[in-house]
This record gives structure tokens, C-alpha cells and sequence, in this order.
């Protein structure tokens, strides 16, 4: 039978099965049966443990790495290998359920190969070797790797870059998806003898972030660059140069930047990764970041797209606080952007769902954002604010977090922290898909604080990047542009959006962007009224 020691290496004969867990295949009469990376993992650990009962609980323990998860996720889990295995659950060849004790592998199990062993050639300690299971966990997985340095050899600069390194570690440790390698770990890989797939086989991550610093006097250039090494190829870089003045200001803004970014890439990439997985094979992470990536394509049945796989999130995995979050804003971009019948209606439910979130995890900022969003759609932006400040503690690189509390502000009339924030959250994800946001938002701002050139400039950079419908950009072009004294471009955008909305008023304006100053009220009453007479 297989022991714990060989089950993450090596080929195994399971009845009329043959499992090769190094290539992570399992092939039936020449014929490989697809299984997604959860069910493959459950197949291991219950073959494994053969012929010995399995235990729910330690079952969840091992496939999903002590994460908590509810007796149903599991069983839901043996319901799809079960499947897979055209197994029959009343004359059962390969899993036996016992009920209310756990599952056991009952077809005979032979080793076809001697396991390779993994083991860990760490700089300074070529014998060290590990005794646990390097799978990819289930979230995605990072490392952190130690910055080289280059410049005068008599300087030595390692206290600047240690300090970085440890800054990101930490930093991005708070985002609790991710699984993030100690420092401990990543440290024994200094140097730039180590390439990124062998980092990453040797840890067990999927991504890495490694860089460099050279520094001439008091300048100094960084690179830093983001590797799915599992895929291969980069999918972030970026190049900084600048003055070291204030010592840890300088590191504190460079750790915040690269952090925002990488973790804005990860969340891209994972919902791309999700869009190639068989949807019949999906686990909650796979269908919840597929949810995401349908909400945020704004395609015609996006809404429903992203609520069913959201659903199915959410039912793989009852306990997940972001499959709630998913769905609150689902119901909040139909109430926003009103492409629902049932407006209150659709409100009550965005209100219902982030509450269930925060009440899963209300340690996940998520499920703040998403609770303070639905304040927001309530008017509410004494709770919003309160809901957003505590997502942002939790992560004070959640730029997402830090631009709701920005759009908050604009509604408050606090002009000048709403784009204090707008900097931070646009510093922090520079190429984020909510710049047209960030860039609209600002441009409201700058018109409230009377700087309506501005405004404008900004209003027409942000309608230029949207590349799918929405009201908020040619009503905010054409608000801004008409308090420039730009009748003509107003005009053009003030058309624009009456060609989709032809009724289109003040009082829609205002439903969806209820501002709470008079002076702001009174200025936008009188950019509609100007609309009106050059339309």
C-alpha cells in the first residue's frame, strides 16, 4: 500500500487505474480521466491511506492544508472523484463511504515505480531534505524571494534590501488568499543562482517575486518582476529609480507599490487560470474567480454568468465569505448601473449577502468592502466609510478597498480626501481595470473643488479607457466639460448618453450618485440645466 512518506511522488497501480502523481495523470485502459486539482488530491490521500477509513475531518485537513472547510464540502468533493470513476455508490469498487465515520479506498493499490524523493538543495545546506507534501495548496501560493544588490562592494546595502523583502513578506502575508512562504524559507535562496521553477518546485508555489537594487551614491534602481513558474513566463515587471532620502519612507512606498501590484496580477491571473479548467471539474476557488472574471467583462449576460458560477462557489464551499462578496456585488451592479426591474429588491439582497460575508470571515477585507458597498447603495456613508476603514486596516494594500472609500468620500464632499485616497489606490495597482473609475471619481472631485479645466481633462481620460457601456462616464464627461465652458464636447457626451438613455435626467444623476452637499447638488442641478439647452 502507499504510505504518507511516497504519496506526492512516483506511479501506482489502483485496480484498473494507473495513477502517475508526478504528472499528475490518471489514465484508465490508455484513456486519461480529467480531475481537477482538489479531486486528484482527494484520490491521493484516500489511496494513500489504503486500506485504512479516511475521516472526514482528516480528509479535509490534508486536501485542503488545514483550511476550514464543512463536512458537505468534502463529501461534495468524493461525489466528483466518484463520478470521475464511474464508481457506484451501492456496489462500490473503489470508495466506500461509512457513514458518519469518513471514506475508504477499497481497490488493491501497487507501486510501479520507486517514488523519487524531493529534497531541497539550499544554499549553505546541500544535504537538507524535506519531509512534507510540496503540492500547490489549493490558494495560491507565493515566495518572496531576497532582493540581490549591486553597486559599491565597500557599501554594503543588504540592510536596504533585507528590509524590503521582509516589508512585502509581511505585507502581502496580510492578504489572507494567498499562501505566502516564510521568510525563513525564501531567505535560503539568495542570490541569483536560483532559477524561478526551481524556487518554486523546491517550495511549492506557483508564483515568485525576485528583483534587484543597484545603487550609485544615493540613487538607486530596483527591478522586480512576477513569475508564474508553474505556466512559466512573467506577468508583472516593473522598474523604479530614485533617491534614498528618508531611508524607511522610501522603502515603506516601494513595498506598498510592488505589494498593490502583485497581488492585483495574482487575482488577474488566478481568473484566468479558472477559465481553462473544465467547468464540470471546478472547485470554489476555480468557479469563484471565474465569477469575477464574468463580472468584470461587462458582457451582455455577464450578471448571470457570474452569479451561477459565484452559486456554485458558494455551494462547493459553504463556508466561503468571498463567494458571498461575489454575489453581494453582483446584486450591486444591477441596483447601480439599473439594469434590474427590481431595484430595492436587489439592494436588500446586496445588503443580506455582505453581511453573511463578513459573519463567514470578518477578518477578510472582502467582506468589508462588500458590506460597506452595500451601505453605500443605502445611502448610508457613515457605515460605508466605517466598513471600508476596516477593510483597508486589514489590508492597507487593498486598493479596491481604498478607491470605495474614495467614491464614498466624492458623495460626502470631502473632495480633497477622495483624491488623497484616488492617489494611493492608483500608486498601489498603476494598471489596474478600475482606472477609468478612479480617473471619473477624480474629475467629480475636482469639478466640486472648482477646478473645472482639470476636471474636464481628467472626465475625457476616464471615458477613453472604458471599453464597455456604462452612464457614470459620459455623465460625468458632460457635467465636467459643460463647467469648463466646453459646450461642444459636453454636448457630444450629453448625446452619447441619451442614446441609450433618452430620458435621461438630473434626478437619474442623483439616484445614482447621491451626493450630500448642497453646494455639490446645486452645481451639478445647474451643469443639467446648461445640458438641456445645448443638447
Amino acid at each position: 500500500m502507499l504510505t504518507s512518506q511516497i504519496e506526492s511522488s512516483g506511479r501506482y497501480r489502483l485496480g484498473d487505474l494507473e495513477l502517475d502523481v508526478d504528472q499528475h495523470r490518471l489514465v484508465r485502459l490508455g484513456r486519461d480521466l480529467k480531475l481537477s486539482k482538489l479531486t486528484f488530491r482527494t484520490l491521493q490521500v484516500l489511496a494513500s491511506s489504503a486500506p485504512d477509513l479516511v475521516t472526514n475531518d482528516e480528509l479535509a485537513s490534508r486536501v485542503w492544508n488545514g483550511r476550514i472547510v464543512s463536512p458537505e464540502t468534502v463529501m461534495q468533493r468524493v461525489k466528483l472523484l466518484r463520478k470521475a470513476l464511474q464508481d457506484n455508490a451501492r456496489s462500490p469498487r473503489y470508495l466506500e463511504v461509512v457513514r458518519g465515520q469518513g471514506i475508504r479506498w477499497i481497490a488493491d493499490v501497487e507501486p510501479l515505480t520507486r517514488p523519487r524523493r524531493r529534497s531541497l538543495e539550499f544554499q549553505g545546506n546541500p544535504d537538507a531534505s524535506l519531509g512534507v507534501d510540496l503540492m500547490l495548496p489549493s490558494k495560491p501560493s507565493i515566495c518572496i524571494l531576497p532582493f540581490d544588490t549591486m553597486g559599491d562592494p565597500e557599501v554594503d546595502h543588504n540592510v536596504f534590501a533585507d528590509g524590503l523583502t521582509h516589508d512585502i513578506t509581511t505585507s502581502i502575508g496580510r492578504a489572507r488568499w494567498l499562501f505566502v512562504v516564510a521568510r525563513g524559507s525564501a531567505f535560503k535562496f539568495r542570490g541569483s543562482g536560483f532559477d524561478v521553477h526551481e524556487v518554486a518546485h523546491k517550495l511549492g508555489v506557483r508564483y515568485v517575486v525576485q528583483g534587484n537594487i543597484s545603487f550609485v551614491g544615493r540613487k538607486f534602481s530596483l527591478n522586480v518582476a512576477l513569475a508564474d513558474a508553474v505556466q512559466g513566463g512573467e506577468i508583472w515587471a516593473e522598474h523604479i529609480y530614485a533617491d534614498v532620502g528618508d531611508f524607511f519612507k522610501v522603502q515603506e512606498e516601494i513595498s506598498d507599490l510592488i505589494v498593490g501590484s502583485v497581488e492585483s496580477e495574482i487575482e488577474y491571473a488566478e481568473q484566468k487560470r479558472s477559465l481553462l479548467e473544465p467547468a464540470a471539474s471546478l472547485d470554489a476557488w476555480s468557479a469563484y474567480h471565474r465569477g469575477w472574471w464574468h463580472l468584470n467583462s461587462f458582457a451582455a449576460d455577464c450578471f448571470d454568468k457570474a452569479e451561477h458560477y459565484f452559486k456554485l462557489a458558494q455551494k462547493l464551499d459553504p463556508t466561503s465569505a468571498r463567494a458571498r462578496a461575489g454575489l453581494s456585488s453582483v446584486h450591486w451592479l444591477r441596483a447601480f448601473l439599473e439594469l434590474t426591474n427590481d431595484r430595492d429588491g436587489d439592494i436588500e439582497h446586496c445588503l443580506e449577502l455582505a453581511h453573511q460575508s463578513v459573519e463567514l470571515d470578518a477578518r477578510d477585507p472582502l467582506a468589508h468592502w462588500s458590506l460597506g458597498r452595500a451601505f453605500h447603495l443605502c445611502c448610508n456613508f457613515e457605515r460605508a466609510v466605517h466598513e471600508f476603514e476596516i477593510a483597508n486596516d486589514l489590508n492597507s494594500n487593498f486598493a479596491l478597498g481604498i478607491f470605495a472609500e474614495a467614491f464614498a468620500m466624492m458623495h460626502i464632499g470631502d473632495n480633497e480626501k477622495s483624491n488623497s485616497l484616488l492617489e494611493n489606490a492608483h500608486r498601489l495597482s498603476p494598471y489596474d481595470t478600475m482606472t477609468y473609475a478612479i480617473l471619473g471619481v477624480k474629475a467629480i472631485n475636482n469639478a466640486m473643488l472648482g477646478r473645472y479645466d482639470t476636471a474636464a481633462d481628467l472626465s475625457v481620460r476616464g471615458a477613453k479607457l472604458l471599453t464597455f457601456y456604462c452612464q457614470m462616464f459620459p455623465v460625468f464627461a458632460a457635467v465636467c466639460n459643460v463647467m469648463a465652458g466646453r459646450d461642444d464636447i459636453a454636448g457630444r457626451y450629453f448625446s452619447t448618453l441619451r442614446e441609450s438613455r433618452p430620458k435621461y435626467s438630473s434626478s437619474d444623476y442623483f439616484r445614482a450618485f447621491p451626493h450630500q452637499r448642497d453646494t455639490d447638488i446645486a452645481r451639478i442641478s445647474n451643469a443639467f440645466e446648461t445640458l438641456e439647452q445645448i443638447h
